[in-house]
């Protein structure tokens, strides 16, 4: 079918929806103020040489409802489709239930959709002539499964919605905000002021994300990307340890370092895309959060690196490079606790050949070590220090003294270390 003029439909209810099924539009196309209930707009397989323009609202007529659903396929809009929901910043977003783009070679055009309460957000294909605009959209579900995007993907202000949204049309079940992403390649994507943390579920997991562009975009934490396949994994690894079933435990830790593996990879690329744009710290929080997946895989590895574990398990005393105030906490409390034998090694004032634990004896043993020779703590604080320092009859001094040091020394140098190290972490 071949249409030569505009088109504009306006101020009208379809229960069926409106189906464009392989036509050639020459004229523009309008849409205002149009209601429908169960299809909604469906373009498939046509062309539209000038503009397509959908309004849910004009002038005083807000409605809080248009076009139910959107459905592209194959069709090529040569001068973009446009879906504005609203033209007063201050008014509703109206309620679309469900935008569904299926990429292809064939889709062609821009298409933009703008300040629209979306259920569900469902695109899958291969993008290669489509240039999609996202814009202030509130949205239920993000649903992108097998996405690759080879043109132009654009998300700008995106967020959940904080309507409620129900499974089915009895409005039964309401249907949580959550985030599903598999095997997508965003390619060159563009994402400004988006935050991906406000969806309760996120399911994020083998995706390509390093060459997409950020602007002030809110990532989700691991604690929201561990509550769906990997708490899951989890879950069944321990109850695999409380069988005791040799096989189903190996099997079940296979699982669950996949989990952790696809967790790591998706804040290894959002580094390294941080690194790209210069935004240093935003990279080195997903740097934290890449070595954190990765010590708990080295954890779980058998037969296990106990060097490579024991390093990865010492770096959180710094969360990785990145916390420079634990690091200094950390040195305070083990330093005084390595020093209280050095503290009570080093006085006449206690007699070691007997145990008293009467209150007055452990009151007099903590006066040692905290009143009388706090002055020492702090001279252990620096790793050079002399014996002399300590006490000048060292020889007098049981030679335990001298290991206790040692440990002092080492667990002192060691924080020292961890604390410098993370409060360069800006100049590394």
């Amino acid at each position: 079918n071949e249409f030569s003029d505009k088109i504009h439909i306006r101020d009208s209810n379809f229960s069926r929806g409106i189906i464009f099924n392989e036509g050639l539009f020459k004229g523009e196309v309008y849409f205002t103020l149009i209601e429908t209930v169960e299809t909604g707009l469906v373009i498939i397989g046509s062309t539209f040489e000038k503009s397509v323009i959908a309004y849910f609202h004009k002038g005083n007529h807000k409605p809080p409802r248009g076009f139910s659903h959107f459905f592209f396929s194959d069709s090529k809009f040569l001068n973009g489709i446009y879906i504005n929901g609203t033209e007063d910043p201050f008014a509703e977003s109206p309620f679309v239930e469900q935008i569904k783009l299926l990429m292809s070679a064939d889709l062609k055009g821009n298409i933009e959709f703008r300040n629209l309460d979306v259920g569900i957000l469902d695109i899958s294909g291969y993008n290669t002539s489509s240039n999609i605009y996202l814009q202030d959209l509130w949205i239920n579900q993000i649903k992108f499964k097998g996405l690759i995007n080879n043109s132009g993907l654009v998300f700008s202000r995106i967020r959940a919605s904080y309507n409620q949204w129900f499974n089915s049309p009895e409005r039964t079940m309401v249907r949580e905000n959550a985030l599903y992403i598999d095997d997508s390649n965003f390619g060159k994507a563009q994402i400004f002021q988006t935050d991906f943390s406000s969806f309760g579920k996120i399911h994020f997991h083998n995706n390509i994300l390093t060459d997409i562009s950020t602007s002030l975009v809110k990532w989700f934490t691991p604690e929201q990307l561990n509550s769906g396949r990997s708490k899951l994994a989890l879950m069944s690894y321990e109850a695999a340890i409380k069988s005791k079933d040799k096989i189903h435990i190996t099997n079940e830790r296979a699982s669950l370092i996949s989990a952790y593996r696809s967790s790591q990879e998706i804040y290894r690329q959002l580094k390294f895309a941080s690194q790209k744009q210069g935004d240093m710290p935003q990279a080195l929080e997903f740097q934290s959060y890449e070595m954190n997946y990765y010590r708990k895989i080295v954890h779980l590895r058998k037969p296990r690196n106990w060097s490579e574990h024991i390093v990865l398990w010492s770096s959180q005393s710094n969360s990785f490079g990145q916390n420079w105030l634990k690091a200094f906490v950390l040195l305070a409390v083990f330093s005084f606790i390595t020093f209280i034998p050095i503290g009570l090694l080093n006085t006449q004032k206690l007699d070691f050949s007997s145990f008293s634990f009467s209150y007055s004896d452990i009151a007099g043993t903590l006066n040692v070590i905290f009143h009388d020779n706090i002055s020492n703590w702090l001279l252990t604080l620096n790793p050079a220090h002399s014996f002399k320092d300590l006490n000048e009859n060292i020889s007098h001094i049981s030679k335990w003294i001298y290991f206790f040091d040692l440990v002092s020394r080492v667990t002192v140098s060691y924080f020292i270390f961890q604390t410098i190290s993370a409060f360069r972490k800006f100049n590394k």
